[in-house]
Formats: C-alpha cells, structure tokens, sequence
C-alpha cells in the first residue's frame, strides 16, 4: 500500500460541529441490538404488533398506487405533500371536529420529522423548550440537537392539560417556514407512499382496523397488568395506560433500573430504563415497559424472568453492602 493512502487512512476525523458531539445516542435503539438474541422476550421496544398491520389493504393501495399511475408514483413530488393525500387527512380532521382543508396539511416523513422542522422553524440556540418530565426521548434529542435549553415542567399524574391541545394547529405562516424547513431536509416525502396511503385512507375503514388493534393491544396491556401485580415486589409501582405502548413502572427505593438490566438480560427479558427519559433530575428507578409485541402468554413469561431478575439483583445489592460496598 503507498505511504501516502496509509497515511490518510489514519488521519484523524474532521472536528464536528458542537451539536453532533453534545446530543448523546438513544439507550432505545442500542437496547434493541442486545435484544436480537434468541430467546430474548423484549418489553424494550416501542413496536405496533406485526402481525395486526394490515397488510392485504396496504398491499392492495401500493398496487393501485402503480397501477394508476407509475411514473407519477416513482417521480419527484410537492414539499407540501400530495394533493390526494392531503385531501384524505384533511378530511379526517374535519370528520374528528377539527375543520380542515387540503391547504392545512404539510406531509412529513414520519413525526419525528414534523418534530424536526418545528424545532428547525422555532427554535434558535439558547431558546428554552419547556416539556414534559420524564418525556419523548427522541423530543429530547431533537431539542438539544438545536441547542435549545430544555427545562421540565412539574406535570401531575395525567401530564399536561389536554383541552390545551384543541388550540396547539400551527398558523400558516408557520407551515409556509416548516415547508422551507422540510425542502432543505428531504425536499418531500416518498411519492409512492403518499399515494398509496391516500388511497388506503379512500377504500379502507381506518376506524375499523384501529379498534381491531386497540382490542388487542387492551388484552395485552391487561396481561402486563395482571403479570407485574402478581409476580413483582409490593413495593414496585406502574402506572395503567390508558393508550399507547407502555407501561411506566418504579423498582423499590435504593434500585437502580441500569443497573438492574444486565441481570434481567442474563434471564432472558429486557427493559429500557426510564433514566434517559428524564430532562433534569433522572429517577434511575423507572424503566419503560412495552406490551404491544409480544401475545398476553409470552407477556406473562418475560414478567416471571423479570421478577426472578429482580429478586437476584436485590441478592447481591445485599451481598455487597454486607461486604462494605454500596447498596
């Protein structure tokens, strides 16, 4: 090899800008790669259940998406979104009590990006963000990666106010810099997928599968419940969702959920802890439990591992403040 490519392939990186080096990684995603393991019975993942997307309706919109009209399908598309596509969620808006029109309506490629380009719209380096404690991970990273100062609100157990969120509709002059926003970023979302999702939204009952969904994912929320009052310390708390994917639970005063985790992986079930959730003031207590993935049974089990878990990792806390450690 010549002396000059050796000498450039162990050339330092270039400096990166002080954003990239001051926003950490998400325990989340590096959770999940431990998790890939055989036998693994993973509450860490914030994952809908596969096996109830519906795929035959999904299927059947990407086919008429070609069908329709291929070159349109595979073409660049507006920033604003597809037209047909911002007609159907408009219309869904309006439907729920919220008139809406096409005009509205800003596609994005996911909430993560909306997220992103009102960050990137509002949000100058130093600016306070006031959120929720602990709240989205992935909100935080958006936030700080901006340079925002985030700054936690004390919230009761229900969280903010919802009747304020009738209001929370963006202005238009807002959207017009979010739209600026997202042509720096994507320039617009996938074409095909705006299209095929408009014509999902036209032909299927969303509202339908939703329940289908929404029952399922009540009995295994039912069986996370049921497992963690049966099987896990009196001492430990959680909360019942009323939606969503998680449960937020508390270990006994003195524990540590980071801690904690290595043995619960070592019995074959993982957590997120709830620790990196948190914009000040971390309770390493806390750790996030999911129940969407898995059938009420296999729920049932990864449960019975954490408490056995539980139980061994409270062993050794005794075991080395006996021997002069710290409990």
């Amino acid at each position: 090899m010549p002396a000059e490519v050796s000498a450039t392939a162990t050339a330092p990186p270039p400096a990166f800008a002080a954003r990239a080096t001051s926003v950490e990684g998400s325990p989340v995603r590096e959770i999940l790669a431990l998790t890939e393991r055989p036998g693994i019975i993973s509450l860490a993942g914030g994952l809908p259940a596969p096996e109830l997307f519906d795929t035959e309706g999904l299927r059947a919109a990407y086919d008429t998406a070609f069908a329709v009209s291929a070159r349109r399908a595979l073409q660049y598309s507006t920033t604003e979104g597809a037209p047909e596509l911002r007609e159907a969620v408009a219309a869904r808006a309006t439907a729920r009590g919220l008139p809406t029109g096409p005009d509205d309506v800003l596609v994005t490629s996911g909430s993560q990006q909306a997220l992103t380009l009102i960050t990137a719209t509002l949000v100058e380096p130093g600016d306070v963000v006031l959120v929720e404690n602990p709240t989205y991970l992935a909100a935080l990273q958006c936030f700080r990666l901006a340079g925002a100062r985030v700054v936690a609100v004390p919230c009761d157990a229900e969280g903010i106010l919802p009747d304020a969120l009738a209001d929370i509709r963006a202005p238009a002059a807002l959207r017009l810099a979010a739209v600026v926003a997202k042509q720096s970023a994507d320039l617009h979302t996938s074409t095909v997928d705006q299209l095929a999702a408009a014509h999902y939204l036209r032909t299927v009952d969303l509202d339908a599968h939703t329940a289908t969904v929404r029952t399922a994912y009540r009995e295994r929320r039912d069986a996370l419940q049921n497992a963690l009052s049966r099987d896990l310390p009196a001492d430990c708390e959680w909360n019942l969702p009323a939606g969503g994917m998680f449960f937020w639970a508390r270990l006994p005063e003195g524990h540590d959920a980071t801690a904690l985790l290595g043995t619960a992986l070592a019995h074959g079930v993982a957590f997120v802890p709830g620790a990196p959730f948190f914009a000040a003031d971390p309770d390493p207590r806390t750790l996030r439990l999911n129940f969407t993935t898995h059938t009420p049974d296999e729920i049932t089990e990864g449960v019975g591992r954490l408490a056995a878990a539980l139980a061994e990792y409270g062993v050794k806390r005794l075991q080395d403040f006996s021997a002069g450690g710290r409990p």
